[in-house]
Parts: structure tokens; C-alpha cells; sequence
């Protein structure tokens, strides 16, 4: 999260976390996904919001799951390979020599489960594509496809219940009609809240317990929607994180 704007965020969850654990609390934020899985495994931070992917790369150095975000009911978070309206790729098997944009290695979204759904139809990634290149963010990716920097791209959509996109990634950018799916994965399990290495079980209890009832009172729950685009935090186990565990290859 940066910015201005989104230093007026972290504050207001800061105040609103505080409250809730009675303690100060320092949120911050990181340049990148490895900056913030350093910071997690090594236990230099105690407590982060993390994708899923850091989540599950830094469990073998002590980093614990405590809580998922609860997104809005009915809805589902994948990945997507896109192009621009005006392309002449209409389906995956047109990928072959494409020359693609990925978020990052550790992104769920804008590389490992687009990976995964084209792998699951018997495509070898690193063997398809002429080029990849790592833009770093969903922003980057989006400008270098509008651009024609690259042909293909990964990023975020969600989905209702039926399985109808509701959200695109290139939407922040620009209009839906400019870009369209040639590829969708399957669905994303949520973003966590994990404890360093280094806190105990009663920090970890504590925070637990602090974060999930934000969304009991109007401060909170405005809080979490401004700071995670979640409605509440709820406890969720290990093992709902397996697809993406697959998706690593772990």
C-alpha cells in the first residue's frame, strides 16, 4: 500500500487496531513481495497482511496463518491471461510465441494460478511463451498489453457466484471493453493475516482475537473495508491454502 491516500489508511487502521488490542501498533508497508517475505520469515516484522503465495513460501521458516479475509459473499478471486480487444489471440493455444507480462513470481493472480490453468491444459509455460518479462504490479502489466509492450498479460478478476466475471484487474486502468480474457484459472483462496517467527502463542491469541472483532463496531468494519477490501477477518486452516501450494510447486 503507498501513496499518500494510503498513508492516510494504514493510519486510520492503525487507530482502529489499537483500540481493539489496547497497544500502539506501527503498520507500514513494503516495497515489493520479496521485501515482504524477508521481512516475514525473517521475523524483522510480527504481524502482516500477506498474499497467499509469500503465505505459503515462507511456512518452512515459522511464518503461522492466523486469519483469511472474509470476501464479500457470493463472489470469487482468479487469475487471468488478457489481451487487448484488437488482438489476434482468441484462445490459449494461440499463446505459443506470445510475448507475456507477469505481475511477479510470488503473485497469485498475475503469474502462479495462470500458470496453473494453462499447465492443467497440457501447456508448458516457459516453453510457450517467447518472452516473459515481471513488471512488478497489475498496473505495470495492464499499461505494458495497452501499449503493445507485451501481447498477453496476468492480473486479477473476480467472479460471481455463477461464474460471471464482475471485476477485471486492467479496470483500474481502463475501460472493461478494452482488454478481454482469453484464459481464467481456477479460484483463489483469500489473503491472510500471518504471525512472524518470533510471536508467542499469547501475542498471536491476542491479535487474533483484536482483528476479528473490528467488525463489530462501524470504526472497524470501515477500517478493514478501506485497508483490506475485506468485510471481516475469520479464521481459516493451512489446508485451504493447497491450490496454491500447487501452483508453487510445493
Amino acid at each position: 500500500m503507498h501513496g499518500p491516500g494510503r498513508a492516510v489508511v494504514r493510519e486510520s487502521f492503525s487507530e482502529a487496531l489499537g483500540a481493539a488490542i489496547g497497544d500502539f501498533v506501527e503498520v507500514s508497508s513494503l516495497p515489493d513481495y520479496d521485501a515482504l517475505a524477508e521481512a516475514m520469515g525473517s521475523g524483522s516484522v510480527d504481524f502482516a497482511w500477506l498474499p497467499p503465495a509469500v503465505y505459503v513460501s515462507q511456512e518452512s521458516r515459522g511464518v503461522a496463518l492466523l486469519l483469511a479475509c472474509g470476501r464479500v459473499s457470493g463472489t470469487e478471486y482468479r487469475g487471468t491471461l488478457f489481451v487487448r480487444q484488437d488482438s489476434a489471440l482468441k484462445q490459449p493455444s494461440d499463446l505459443a510465441g506470445a510475448r507475456v507480462a507477469w505481475v511477479d513470481t510470488k503473485s497469485s493472480a498475475g503469474y502462479l494460478f495462470p500458470r496453473m490453468a494453462l499447465r492443467l491444459r497440457g501447456m508448458k509455460p516457459d516453453d510457450l511463451f517467447a518472452e516473459q518479462k515481471f513488471l512488478g504490479s497489475h498496473s505495470a502489466v495492464v499499461q505494458a498489453v495497452a501499449l503493445g509492450d507485451a501481447d498477453v498479460g496476468a492480473t486479477y478478476l473476480t467472479t460471481d457466484a455463477e461464474g460471471r466475471p464482475t471485476r477485471q484487474g486492467w479496470q483500474a486502468e481502463l475501460p472493461a471493453e478494452a482488454m478481454r480474457s482469453i484464459l481464467v484459472s481456477e479460484p483463489i483462496p483469500a489473503d491472510v493475516v500471518c504471525a512472524g517467527p518470533k510471536v508467542t502463542k499469547q501475542q498471536k491469541d491476542a491479535m487474533a482475537t483484536a482483528l476479528m472483532a473490528l467488525h463489530d463496531h462501524a470504526e472497524g468494519r470501515r477500517a478493514l473495508m478501506a485497508f483490506f477490501g475485506a468485510q471481516r477477518l475469520e479464521p481459516s486452516l493451512p489446508s485451504h491454502y493447497d491450490s496454491v501450494r500447487a501452483a508453487y510447486g510445493k
